[in-house]
Parts: C-alpha cells; structure tokens; sequence
C-alpha cells in the first residue's frame, strides 16, 4: 500500500512538471517569424515547365512560386504573398496578398484575413521542424494536356511552409 502511494503521487507529480513543459507554448513566441513556400504538392508527376524531368511538386516545375511566404507576427497579426501559376489564354505568374490575425489551437495554424468582408479563416496544420502545412483538396493545379497545352487538372494539393 506504501508503495502505491509513492507511485500515486510521483505519477501526479509527473503530470504536472509535464503540463508546465517550455515545448506546450505552442504560441506567438514559437511560431512567430518568416515561413517560405517550400512545396507544391500535386497528385501527381506533371512536366509543367517542358524540361522533360516531371515531378510532383510544382516548384521545381515553375518560377511562379518564388518568393511565397507567410510573415507570423509576435503581435498575432500576419502577412503573406503567395505567388502562383494562372491560365488564361496564356500562362502568367499572379500574386495574391493578404493580412490579418494569427493564433494557434492545438497542432493547427489559423490565419484570419481581414482584409475581406466577411474574414476568411484558414487553417494549416503544425508540423515537426519548423513546418506548417495547408491540405486543399480537390483544388485546381497547374498540368500539360496529351498535347502539351497548359490545362488545370483538379486534385489533392498541400502547400509546405519552413521557417527561415
């Protein structure tokens, strides 16, 4: 019975050392800074810039992907640029912008643009080494018809971000 004892208050000891852990603050100090788009994920190997060599993630297949990141701010606001492939009755780079508010809950990132009406509100998933990831499923991407011709297949896409 003495040693159950120990046993119940060493296990309650243990639980709240580990609640107080430096690896719970999941917050503003953590995940503030600069993240650069990493990876395109595609469900596919596509050719996309015709230098013969096709692969699943879209930024060794364009330029158009250059320069996209995310700003976290350690005042909970943010700003990104994400640079992306557009087809018309051409190919074109195009650029989106946005600002608003962070915060973490969890293991996911939530990005609130406030610079539409009403606010959109994202959320990435928080990954192992500095990563934070967005899942879009069956979104539109970038692809090469039988013929080469630029198209837009729909699929599975996941955007990787890193912290630099």
């Amino acid at each position: 019975m003495k040693k159950l004892k120990y046993f119940i208050i060493s296990a309650m000891a243990a639980g709240i050392f580990a609640g107080c852990s430096s690896d719970d603050d999941n917050g503003s100090r953590s995940m503030a800074g600069t993240y650069e788009l990493t990876a395109v994920d595609i469900p596919k190997n596509v050719d996309f810039n015709g230098d013969e060599t096709a692969s699943s993630n879209l930024i060794t297949e364009s330029v158009c992907y250059e320069n996209s990141y995310i700003e976290l701010n350690s005042d909970n606001t943010y700003s990104s640029v994400y640079n992306y492939v557009l087809i018309t009755t051409e190919v074109v780079c195009e650029s989106d912008e946005s600002t608003g508010t962070w915060e973490v809950s969890g293991d996911k990132l939530i990005l609130t643009n406030t610079m539409i009406e009403p606010p959109i509100t994202i959320e990435y998933d928080i990954r192992e080494n500095d990563e934070i990831t967005l899942a879009r499923p069956n979104s539109p991407y970038p692809d090469r018809d039988a013929e080469g011709n630029a198209i837009y297949s729909t699929g599975n896409v996941s955007l990787t971000y890193t912290k630099i």
